[in-house]
């Protein structure tokens, strides 16, 4: 699950529910760890970064115009907040955005999915992509799904915007099933997942993605 927690960053956590293997017909699941969380700033650095009297910074004066609606100003009438305001992204054409690159993400067809794989890592940040091409669609899975003689299909049944955060991303629902065939086998595999979609200077991207499924 994502870290709702005001301020906090979304991350890429688990991004794939499973892609059959091809050595003896075994069945594996392809996952990406977690980046490690950032050391937690400890209380006593934060409070110098915020007390004047200990940073050199002149207080605020206190007095009558210094809220507006229960909202803490600057002298100058600026909102004071913890989060700096960022672009929003649009609920609808996140869930747009979802829905294009599902198809491509889960196609596991031996004679399509290397080019698939590479139209889904182009609608992600650079970030998400490059953990994607180095800890999923790897060149030595690439080969292995194309020589496997495998066919994919991926039917979706949800994908609906579920909350949005403080950084104005938005967190899309998604569920649905996965079926692959292998070796004249049908695997189908239930989806549930959480695809957090970032508004950036490049347009809607997929920033991350959380494996929900129980």
């Amino acid at each position: 699950m994502f870290d709702y927690q005001a301020g906090e960053k979304y991350k890429l956590t688990l991004i794939m529910v499973g892609v059959a293997g091809v050595m003896a017909g075994a069945f594996f699941t392809l996952l990406l760890s977690p980046p490690p969380e950032p050391p937690r700033k400890d209380r006593r650095a934060a409070k110098i970064a915020s007390d004047p009297d200990m940073n050199g910074t002149p207080r605020q004066p206190r007095g009558r115009g210094m809220r507006d609606n229960g909202v803490p100003r600057y002298p100058d009438g600026t909102p004071m907040s913890s989060v700096p305001p960022q672009a929003t992204a649009d609920k609808t054409e996140s869930k747009n955005l979802v829905m294009t690159m599902l198809p491509l993400a889960f196609d596991f067809n031996s004679t399509s999915a290397n080019r698939s794989q590479e139209l889904a890592m182009a609608y992600m940040t650079p970030e998400c992509a490059n953990n994607y091409r180095t800890s999923v669609w790897t060149p030595e899975i690439a080969q292995s799904v194309a020589g496997a003689a495998m066919t994919s299909s991926f039917n979706t049944t949800v994908c609906e915007p579920y909350t949005s955060t403080e950084d104005g991303s938005v967190v899309i629902k998604v569920e649905g099933e996965q079926v692959l065939v292998l070796q004249g086998q049908q695997r189908p595999k239930h989806v549930s997942m959480e695809i957090l979609v970032k508004k950036t200077n490049q347009g809607l991207k997929v920033a991350g993605i959380s494996d929900t499924a129980t």
